[in-house]
């Protein structure tokens, strides 16, 4: 028998295999490293703030919290200087200084840092302890940053909001100030403004950031520990409204009380954040506004309050690193 030949058909065009045609990444996600991932968190947590009506609102109010103390100053000052009693014109034109610099800013450093500071206190108690009471940290965590990511994350972008609503504030104050300053009739006088002015001016404002800042993290901090936002808001409210109260009771306390007790007691105070922030501000407002300056140096203040935000950041990182987030 013959072998039966096998013989092969060539294959039909359309059955041929193809190659692959090669992938090209459409999408570059940017560089991975850890200050990278940490800058887009940090714009990421910024655009999830100005997308939420509540940071406009708070905005709006420190906005509008400056402008309506200058209206109101500007109407009774021009009520005073158009009266007929002289007296009442003198207290009219010393009223309206507040519509000039240099006294204008620290009328409206005053105002921003007041309003600024509860609006920052909110806003930090919001954006931290809505993590925990939505669920949504686990979720973020899944997705690859960090906890130490997370947690500086949220540091960043208080910090830019602190920096650019108080600008925002102090820019708009000072102008809105200019234009009602010429309803009263009295003209900016502008011999005060030197380079050494304007530098003092720049260190005014930043030591006023740098209390919102302090504000901020702690309330950072509690809400973190708290993991709610109402622990972060009433805590830190509750320590800023007792703090100058406890400063008072020690310092009195102290001077009654001989010996090293007392001495200890009245000491206590040169170690709270407000005393500190406010020593800041009165040793440059000395140089800007020819006031008495804080029997605290600028030393001593920086290096209390830098201890303050250590331990304001340091707990709520720790405990952010060791908390259990699975249920």
């Amino acid at each position: 028998m013959n072998a039966s030949r096998r013989t092969t058909t060539p294959a039909h065009p359309s059955r041929r295999k193809v190659p692959a045609p090669v992938r090209t990444n459409t999408v570059f996600m940017g560089r991975t490293d850890f200050i990278s991932t940490l800058l887009r968190l940090i714009g990421v947590e910024l655009y999830k703030i100005r997308r939420r009506p509540m940071a406009s609102i708070m905005l709006a109010i420190s906005i509008l919290s400056v402008v309506i103390v200058f209206v109101i100053i500007a109407i009774s000052s021009i009520v005073l200087l158009h009266s007929g009693d002289l007296q009442a014109q003198q207290l009219g034109g010393s009223f309206s200084g507040a519509l000039r610099l240099p006294l204008s800013l620290n009328v409206t450093v005053e105002i921003a840092e007041f309003v600024g500071m509860l609006l920052m206190i909110i806003l930090a108690g919001t954006i931290v302890g809505g993590e925990y009471t939505h669920g949504t940290l686990r979720l973020l965590l899944t997705r690859g940053p960090t906890r130490t990511q997370f947690i500086l994350m949220k540091i960043g972008a208080l910090l830019v909001c602190t920096f650019v609503g108080f600008l925002l504030t102090l820019l708009i104050g000072l102008i809105v100030s200019l234009l009602l300053n010429p309803l009263t009739g009295i003209p900016q006088p502008l011999d005060f403004l030197t380079g050494a002015w304007i530098m003092h001016a720049i260190l005014y404002a930043l030591a006023a950031m740098l209390d919102l800042f302090i504000y901020a993290m702690l309330a950072l901090c509690l809400a973190t520990s708290g993991r709610s936002t109402a622990a972060g808001i009433a805590g830190a409210l509750a320590w800023a409204l007792l703090e100058p109260v406890l400063s008072n009771a020690l310092f009195i306390i102290g001077h009654i009380s001989p010996g090293p007790t007392g001495r200890f007691l009245s000491a206590i105070p040169d170690y709270l954040i407000g005393n500190n922030t406010g020593a800041l501000l009165e040793n440059q407002g000395h140089y800007l506004f020819n006031s008495t300056p804080a029997t605290l140096t600028d030393l001593h203040a920086l290096l209390v309050l830098l201890v303050y935000l250590a331990i304001f950041i340091g707990v709520a990182w720790y405990v952010t690193q060791q908390r259990d987030i699975t249920n």
